[in-house]
């Protein structure tokens, strides 16, 4: 069951986390996050990614993403430390003014989990600034039946909604892959 959960920083900066637990070694999750030119494959607001730049701890990324009909391309810069790994949109889609974050992998004890089989949980920290003029404008044409509050709370509660369900398609799609390559090589190797 995926967990998201929200927390306001201040009037001009939201921070939202989504979760979800693979059943996969971290080392293995954590290369299907890194491997950005799989993810049209299986999330499907992603459709092109270009690497202009990857090494073995960072990337620079165009990826073009359509989330509810909205197209946009942005380039996305991440760094690879540890379990984890950051990333800064430059200049990102114009509903945002600043969006950054950070992918967190951790793989649970055995005392934690119900099965002697590794368990990861997968957590992406959103930080962003919504461009609330350019979001309402895309809540009331690419939201069906939005009719939210246009209060600045409403729009950024609404933006925060939009960016969980991407990163959950994100998450999802590379857990269903993750798992199923996993699955396959352990049976294979049996």
């Amino acid at each position: 069951m995926p967990s998201v959960s929200w927390r306001k920083v201040s009037h001009l900066m939201e921070t939202f986390e989504v979760s979800l637990e693979i059943a996969a070694p971290v080392d293995k999750v954590m290369a299907a996050f890194w491997d950005v030119t799989r993810w049209p494959e299986v999330a499907p607001h992603v459709t092109e990614t270009s690497l202009i730049y990857d090494d073995q701890d960072v990337q620079v990324i165009m990826m073009k993403v359509v989330t509810l009909g909205r197209v946009d391309r942005f380039k996305t810069v991440r760094v690879r430390q540890g379990l984890r790994i950051h990333f800064i949109q430059p200049t990102p889609p114009a509903i945002f003014h600043f969006h950054t974050g950070i992918w967190h992998f951790k793989e649970l004890p055995l005392d934690l989990k119900a099965t002697a089989a590794p368990v990861s949980v997968v957590s992406v920290t959103h930080n962003m600034q919504t461009n609330t003029d350019a979001a309402k404008d895309f809540l009331r044409t690419k939201v069906a039946g939005w009719n939210g509050p246009d209060t600045q709370e409403g729009i950024l509660t609404a933006m925060q909604q939009v960016i969980s369900n991407n990163s959950l398609q994100t998450i999802r799609g590379l857990k269903t892959l993750v798992e199923r390559e996993y699955t396959h090589a352990e049976y294979a190797v049996q």
